[in-house]
């Protein structure tokens, strides 16, 4: 069995956090003792703020393509260099 960290709620609305077996559904309130469900919690999202893109996924996106611009500039600048001594070759 795996443990986790789920969150309960009690009969008086107490939110409580513990780390149990995930087949477990109900657990002890931290505050008042009484038996706690597992409820489902809000995932904690952060969007960028004027895209709404992901900030890891759009700065990892960037970096990838400057990394391609950037090897594709210098495979090119090669390229035309063999080509100029080549042609000064002949």
């Amino acid at each position: 069995m795996t443990k986790r960290i789920y969150e309960f709620i009690c009969a008086d609305d107490h939110i409580t956090e513990s780390y149990i077996d995930s087949e477990l559904r109900t657990s002890n309130c931290k505050v008042c003792g009484q038996s706690a469900i597992r409820i489902i919690s809000k995932p904690m999202v952060k969007l960028e703020g004027v895209t709404g893109d992901f900030p890891g996924a759009a700065m990892q996106w960037e970096r990838k393509r400057n990394e391609k611009i950037k090897a594709r500039t210098k495979e090119c600048r090669l390229n035309h260099k063999h080509i100029v001594i080549f042609h000064n070759a002949y």
